[in-house]
């Protein structure tokens, strides 16, 4: 049995590479061990990374990094609007963003960059609210590797609801991502799950219908939603709340 997903790497992501060679998570090879990463090397005209669906052969994820460097200069510059429409429409339109993954490296690091950090934490948000991306956050080079190889894990298992291959659905009718939509977005905040997610959408079906009761009831809207045997409490509440309407915290 061969893997179904296999990570595709960029030939220029040169300190991902160092690492992967001596990283026995990672095979270039065929292995039976599903917690074992494939993995190929190759120049992208589009994308750090794709996740890619050996068995229908088919692009389920592409993924681009950025420092927090990196895209305060990018923004800057004009570069970061030009690769946005590149990659969309390398996954073919703005159906399909839900397959456009961003990793942020070096989040704590934003109040260093050239942008101020209410600008980049803006560009971010309009990253999952305004154009559908998904957008992860590690600390450092080692912490995005270990990102990726948990994203095609899980997908190996079956532990995520991964989007529709690209190619299968140009349409972007993504059963499960589309339905559930606000948990998806919800899910890049630290400390909120999917499932956290599908509860939340299962109260407020959709990001407007949440930001408008948000902004009646105010910051603690959530905290008395059930999470099993616990509440989900003020603390996440107001984060969610911070992420929607504030620019710093």
């Amino acid at each position: 049995m061969s893997h179904k997903y296999t990570l595709k790497i960029d030939s220029r992501e040169l300190k991902i590479i160092d690492i992967v060679l001596s990283d026995p998570r990672f095979s270039a090879t065929d292995t039976l061990e599903l917690t074992k990463v494939k993995y190929t090397i190759e120049t992208h005209k589009v994308g750090d990374f794709i996740v890619h669906d050996t068995t229908d052969n088919e692009t389920t994820y592409i993924i681009e990094r950025k420092t927090a460097s990196d895209l305060s200069s990018s923004i800057i510059d004009g570069r970061f609007r030009e690769q946005k429409d590149r990659l969309v429409d390398a996954c073919g339109g703005p159906e399909n963003a839900g397959h456009i993954v961003f990793i942020i490296e070096d989040f704590s690091k934003l109040q260093h960059t050239s942008l101020p950090k209410t600008t980049l934490k803006s560009a971010i948000q309009n990253m999952v609210l305004k154009h559908g991306f998904k957008v992860l956050y590690t600390e450092s080079v080692r912490d995005t590797l270990d990102t990726l190889y948990s994203i095609v894990t899980k997908l190996q298992c079956g532990d995520t609801i991964p989007s529709k291959s690209i190619a299968t659905h140009p349409n972007c009718k993504q059963a499960n991502v589309d339905k559930y939509v606000l948990a998806v977005q919800l899910s890049v905040i630290q400390g909120v799950s999917l499932q956290t997610g599908i509860k939340i959408q299962s109260e407020y079906v959709c990001m407007k219908t949440l930001v408008d009761a948000f902004a009646e009831h105010g910051q603690d809207l959530l905290s008395t939603i059930q999470l099993g045997k616990r509440k989900l409490g003020s603390v996440l509440s107001r984060r969610i709340y911070r992420f929607l309407f504030v620019a710093t915290e």
